[in-house]
């Protein structure tokens, strides 16, 4: 069985708890998780106060320390792995809000049905098969002209969600292991809010589906 953690980092706006049509950002992300029976356990953990809000979801609180919500996170996921009570963990995030608890299903699905002789952990990606450049000129290409078909894949990390065993979330001090299987996941789900500006588009998009 499976504990799900919700990390939540004290910020400016806190768009995980803004109104947000009917559900805020969190809300949402509880709605799914409570949707799968594999999940046993849900923590908000968290470096500012939402315990009132946990109880009202019917879920646990774990107040994050400063030293636990730097940018190392070795410390929090080794603290927090010694409370979950069951024998795998899930992070996932209240900002991929269309990453619902059908996506979410499908990784556990995943997950269990991996070849843990090759694998030791499940993380959720896109793929970037496109020109990149960094600070220095091209970085994935050595012509302009090449067909994008032919570049090399690169996978840029979602915050969907990741899914490790405790006993490997203890051991290697994070929350994904050494030889992750990337799961590509698909467009339409992998929507991230990073910004006010991403927040705002998200809301508009509800109100939008509302008014149909």
């Amino acid at each position: 069985m499976f504990s799900a953690i919700i990390p939540i980092r004290k910020s400016k706006y806190q768009f995980e708890i803004l109104p947000c049509n009917a559900k805020n950002l969190l809300e949402r992300k509880v709605f799914y998780l409570k949707k799968i029976d594999h999940i046993k356990e849900i923590i908000i953990a968290s470096n500012c106060d939402l315990k009132k809000e946990a109880t009202n979801l019917g879920v646990k609180f774990y107040l994050r320390s400063k030293e636990e919500s730097d940018d190392d996170v070795s410390l929090f996921v080794k603290n927090i792995a010694t409370q979950v009570k069951n024998k795998h963990i899930i992070y996932t995030y209240c900002n991929t809000p269309l990453f619902d608890e059908k996506c979410l299903l499908n990784s556990i699905e995943k997950y269990l049905s991996l070849d843990f002789n090759t694998y030791d952990s499940l993380i959720t990606c896109t793929k970037l098969q496109s020109f990149i450049f960094d600070e220095n000129g091209a970085f994935n290409f050595k012509n302009i002209h090449t067909n994008s078909k032919n570049i090399a894949t690169l996978y840029q990390l979602l915050n969907a969600c990741f899914i490790m065993s405790k006993e490997l979330n203890l051991r290697y001090a994070y929350h994904f292991g050494k030889i992750p299987f990337k799961e590509l996941i698909h467009k339409k789900d992998s929507f991230e809010i990073k910004d006010k500006e991403s927040f705002i588009f998200f809301k508009n998009m509800l109100d939008k589906k509302e008014r149909k």
